[in-house]
Formats: C-alpha cells, sequence, structure tokens
C-alpha cells in the first residue's frame, strides 16, 4: 500500500470530521510529525518495512480526536485497524502499527523498538 493513500484519508478524515476546538491536535500537528519522522527514520538504520510502520502510526497516531479528547489513542488505534486492514495489511504488520499508536498512552510504556522509536519521534515534536 502507499503512504500516499492512508495520508489521503487522515488528511479528508482530519478536515472533514476534527472538532473546531482541537487546536494543537490538528492537521498541521499531523503533518509535522510527519515530517519529522520521515526525516529521522530515513537518517536511521531500520528496515523499509520498520519505516512503513512508523510512518503509518504517524498519519493516525491522532485520528481518534475526530472523536474523543481523553482515550483519543483507542480511537486511532481503530481507525487505523479497519482503513489498513481494507489495504490487506498483514496482522502482524497492521498490528506493530497499532502498538506503535498504542505506545502514545499515557503513561508511555513501548514494548518492544519499534514502538520505543515511534515513541521518541513523536514527543520530540511535543
Amino acid at each position: 500500500m502507499s503512504i500516499a493513500l492512508a495520508q489521503h484519508y487522515v488528511e479528508t478524515l482530519l478536515t472533514e470530521a476534527l472538532p473546531s476546538n482541537r487546536i494543537y491536535h490538528n492537521l498541521q500537528h499531523t503533518r509535522t510529525v510527519v515530517q519529522a519522522v520521515e526525516k529521522i527514520a530515513s537518517a536511521m538504520e531500520i528496515s523499509s518495512q520498520s519505516k512503513e510502520i512508523i510512518l503509518l502510526a504517524a498519519w493516525f497516531h491522532d485520528t481518534g480526536h475526530t472523536q474523543v479528547f481523553e482515550g483519543h489513542e483507542a480511537v486511532s488505534q481503530e481507525i487505523a485497524w479497519h482503513f489498513l486492514k481494507v489495504q490487506a495489511y498483514e496482522t502482524n504488520v497492521l498490528q506493530q502499527i497499532i502498538d506503535c499508536i498504542g505506545a502514545t498512552k499515557m503513561p508511555q510504556t513501548p514494548q518492544n523498538s519499534l514502538e520505543a522509536v515511534f515513541f521518541l519521534l513523536l514527543w520530540r515534536q511535543l
């Protein structure tokens, strides 16, 4: 799957469904996070699949804000799962994307190196 397809989906979702009171967790924030993740991930020695996983997690990490503020991480995971499942991602890859999004929930508890990398890249932008 092309990351561009996920980008289009998330940009449309955030543009059309994000409540107007989301001043920080908005489309610009998401784009900034994705750009930073892409830049840093490109400089790291990680596989192309790991890079794709953390980029997709970056695109979807705040999509839950379209429905809730507290607990948005779980909703973001659901949104990502439903969209990416239709794109025929293998379950193990899809689960890694979902787990990276979950690793951002406070208190943050990354369970593996990929989640830790995503968490650190994301929080570097806050």
